[in-house]
């Protein structure tokens, strides 16, 4: 029965991972889509301190039943939500789409917010998109290359093996706490910093609060990966088991500033309305190979080399991380969705310069030069 209700909480969670993105991005405001949108990973973690919270104190039935009543609560709540007005724009409904953008933004005047989403539509209305469409078409590939780059970072950074395994990872005892005090500790503390994370997302921006926590993942998990190596070689380390400890406390303040919360927003505002859904279930399939690849990962390094490799291997993928963010990273924050695809498109063609698009002096000189090195051959 735990292995079937396992598979259920799975499919339900992708559900919600590929809905959930697509919807904020498309029912929030710009100047406000970052901080608010950063909810969805505060409230996942969240979610975990209140499993921590109970899970030690009741018995397996009590526990699914606990874990029950956020869920039932939420989908009682959401029956009473509209739809998206980008949905009933696709779908040619004006009057529903200006009804919910209404009840949205409240007593306010939507005409022009809704002409601009109306325009935005007409370009995806004439090509739906299909699966097929998803990873031939130049446009939308480079979206979802971009969203399984940042999903990837995420993943393989580790924090959710490291959420999983908190209570083992963590030295017996840390000065007075125990491990399990000290794993409710660093629930409290990073949920906290998601908390933090949404007041900077639109002020700050994605790309900074991206590059900011992937340094900070690189500094804590080098210096708590040389700890334990310290330890699988014997020395003793008794005195200092502190360490380890504020390094993984450290580190999820780092991963909750930017590489938490990002790629959820990434993934709702980067992908086109008309692939969106297709994308989106693609993404959570990927996500989802990445998590079970690292949980392996993880559990396979501990057995054949130690414990330590596994944090230098979530600051190798930190590394990645801020390439990502230096040379493929699109800001998005304060920008509609409009103005974010025109900048994808603007920087795929730049990317992709042809002699076509040099100057005609550059292209004499190409000409030139190919014509020499002929001669010589």
């Amino acid at each position: 029965m735990l292995y079937l209700a396992r598979v259920f909480a799975g499919l339900w969670t992708g559900c919600v991972l590929t809905v959930c993105p697509a919807f904020n991005a498309e029912v929030l405001q710009p100047h406000v889509r970052g901080s608010l949108g950063s909810f969805l990973i505060s409230m996942y973690l969240l979610g975990n301190l209140y499993e921590y919270i109970i899970g030690p104190y009741v018995s397996y039935s009590t526990f699914g039943i606990a874990s029950c009543i956020p869920c039932l609560i939420f989908a009682v709540a959401f029956l009473f939500i509209p739809e998206s007005p980008y949905y009933y724009i696709m779908k040619n409904q004006r009057g529903k789409a200006e009804a919910s953008l209404s009840w949205l933004r409240g007593d306010v005047d939507v005409s022009q917010e809704l002409d601009a989403i109306e325009t935005y539509a007409e370009t995806f209305k004439r090509n739906r998109g299909s699966f097929k469409d998803v990873f031939l078409n130049e446009n939308y590939r480079a979206a979802l290359i971009r969203v399984q780059a940042v999903y990837s970072v995420q993943k393989l950074c580790g924090m959710f093996t490291v959420l999983a395994y908190l209570t083992v990872i963590i030295p017996s005892n840390v000065g007075p706490f125990t491990s399990e005090t000290c794993t409710l500790i660093v629930g409290v503390v990073v949920w906290i910093s998601t908390i933090l994370a949404t007041s900077l997302m639109d002020r700050v921006g994605r790309r900074w609060l991206f590059v900011v926590s992937n340094v900070g993942i690189i500094v804590t998990m080098t210096i708590t990966g040389a700890w334990y190596y310290l330890d699988s070689t014997g020395s003793d380390l008794s005195g200092t088991t502190y360490v380890p400890f504020l390094g993984l406390l450290l580190y999820g303040i780092s991963f909750c500033l930017g590489v938490g919360p990002v790629p959820s927003l990434y993934q709702g505002e980067v992908l086109p309305s008309n692939i969106k859904a297709r994308a989106s279930a693609v993404t959570t399939i990927w996500s989802a190979f990445v998590s079970i690849l690292n949980t392996s990962l993880f559990a396979i390094c501990i057995r054949y080399i130690g414990m330590y490799i596994n944090f230098f291997l979530f600051a190798a993928t930190s590394v990645f991380g801020l390439y990502l963010a230096k040379y493929h990273f699109i800001e998005t924050s304060g920008k509609t969705l409009q103005e974010i695809q025109e900048e994808l498109t603007k920087r795929r063609n730049g990317e992709k310069l042809t002699n076509d698009e040099k100057s005609p002096e550059e292209t004499l000189h190409l000409h030139r030069s190919n014509a020499e090195c002929n001669g010589e051959g």
